[in-house]
């Protein structure tokens, strides 16, 4: 709990906030969960891609902050859902959204130790150039925002970056009309 915060509300950040109980509607969401429960304390990045019936037909350990894909690689995994932890508990990188645009994912995901984050695309998938520049556009006001949040006893600085990143994404999903979420997990 943080200074202003009512004593009877729970923020996102506070680990007695509940968790969210996993959900996986198809084979491959399920396969999802599965793996993601094998990866999400792991120290460096882990990525698989998953077909629609579930099955792994890419996985690969990466660094402490990425995991890389040849282009080679990628042209395999068109139409598929990708998911990777994030040992910085942060949301998805411009480049994870870049990377789920290019290849026409048609989920990405994210787990760490605390949190869960998906994106679902409807409406097809926005360019290069235009998720780049709305995350150009997004990064200044969470910044600020966040900034304001913290002086105001709102939010515990040690969240602030977390918060940040969320925010950014949470700006370009709403531009792009992309389902996005973010949930403790």
């Amino acid at each position: 709990m943080w200074s202003n915060q009512s004593p009877w509300d729970f923020s996102i950040y506070d680990k007695a906030t509940p968790r969210c109980p996993p959900s996986g509607a198809t084979p491959a969401q399920l396969a999802a969960l599965a793996w993601e429960n094998q990866v999400r304390h792991e120290k460096i990045e882990h990525g698989a891609f998953f077909d629609a019936k579930g099955v792994i037909i890419l996985a690969k350990q990466g660094l402490q902050s990425s995991v890389g894909f040849t282009l080679v690689e990628l042209q395999r995994v068109n139409g598929t859902l990708f998911s990777h932890n994030h040992p910085s508990g942060h949301s998805f990188s411009a480049g994870d959204i870049v990377l789920s645009s290019e290849c026409k994912l048609v989920e990405l995901r994210a787990v760490s130790p605390d949190w869960r984050h998906f994106m679902r695309f409807k409406n097809g998938w926005p360019s290069r150039p235009a998720i780049l520049w709305e995350q150009k556009r997004a990064e200044p006001q969470a910044k600020a925002d966040v900034t304001h949040e913290i002086r105001a006893g709102r939010l515990d600085p040690r969240y602030g970056t977390w918060e940040i990143s969320h925010r950014i994404v949470a700006q370009i999903a709403a531009k792009f009309n992309i389902l996005y979420q973010r949930e403790p997990s």
